[in-house]
């Protein structure tokens, strides 16, 4: 088990690595823009906008960037596209960082599994730019979309709207 939780621990800190690339810019500028603005809330008007605009791009690709890079550290560059996609969906549905996770580790197992795989010679070709992307996508894919997406969803939004006053009465002991 230790083994194990040290694979996982090393595919999450790879894929962060790449991920802080785009967090703290998009992060940065989305608050720039914030307080350029001089106001809390989105800007309307100005160069505000476009800054905050750079700041949502940002943002929003951490989470495929997240499950891209897990498959790619498990299953190397055949993995990249099989966990983006499904990273993307998982964002896309409202499955989160979670979603994101999963898609990835998903995508890199189900290609490093196909990679076992040997074809014929004359097919080769076939396996890392038709093969692992195809399978891989499907399964990271098609998992958040009909099995784990939702509900990761719903768990994901009473997270969100419950977790401060859970966290507190969890930690008091007032369950």
């Amino acid at each position: 088990m230790k083994k194990i939780l040290k694979e996982i621990q090393k595919h999450l800190m790879s894929a962060t690595s790449y991920m802080i690339l785009f967090v703290v810019p998009g992060g940065v500028f989305y608050a720039l823009s914030i307080m350029i603005n001089g106001k809390a809330e989105m800007p309307a008007q100005g160069i505000a906008v476009e800054l905050n605009q750079i700041g949502a791009a940002g943002l929003a690709l951490f989470i495929p960037v997240l499950g891209g890079y897990i498959a790619y550290s498990i299953a190397d560059k055949a993995g990249i596209g099989p966990g983006f996609i499904g990273a993307y969906l998982a964002r896309e549905v409202g499955a989160g960082f979670l979603g994101g996770m999963l898609a990835g580790f998903l995508a890199g197992y189900t290609v490093k599994a196909l990679k076992k795989i040997k074809l014929r010679k004359e097919y080769r070709t076939l396996e890392t730019i038709f093969l692992y992307p195809l399978v891989g996508t499907l399964v990271s894919g098609g998992a958040i979309l009909f099995l784990f997406g939702k509900p990761l969803a719903v768990f994901m939004n009473v997270r969100n709207i419950k977790s401060a006053t859970w966290i507190v009465t969890w930690c008091d002991g007032r369950d």
